[in-house]
């Protein structure tokens, strides 16, 4: 599969992990990377579906998906702004999913799904 990034494109380079994520999806799709504030965002087909903050990696969930995620011990991504937390519609990937493919197609798909969705409302 081939990854578009290249160093003109990528204000910084790409960390180890990222590397490693691009390579464990690339099966799944047409996967991108981009760099966006401080971490990057992962794009299937220019489709958004995944994000990469502090060396982990979240999937895009809705409310039909969050309890796939939950019981699999996810967690969502958290930040912090002006002293109120805010928690966004990402949540990590289980560890055992990193390397898993088979695992990781089913948390791939669940995101794909929304990503999928969300594009439509735009």
């Amino acid at each position: 599969m081939l990854h578009t990034y290249t160093e003109t494109s990528m204000p910084k380079p790409l960390s180890e992990f990222a590397r490693f994520c691009i390579d464990i999806l690339s099966p799944y799709g047409d996967i991108t990377i981009r760099s966006m504030m401080g971490g990057y965002a992962l794009y299937n087909h220019r489709i958004i579906f995944a994000t990469i903050a502090r060396e982990t990696l979240y999937f895009k969930v809705d409310e039909t998906t969050i309890p796939h995620f939950k019981k699999a011990g996810c967690m969502p991504f958290v930040y912090e702004k002006n002293g109120k937390k805010y928690e966004m519609k990402y949540y990590t990937v289980p560890h055992e999913a990193l390397e898993s493919p088979t695992q990781l197609q089913v948390f791939f798909d669940l995101a794909w799904e929304v990503a999928q969705k969300a594009r439509k409302k735009a």
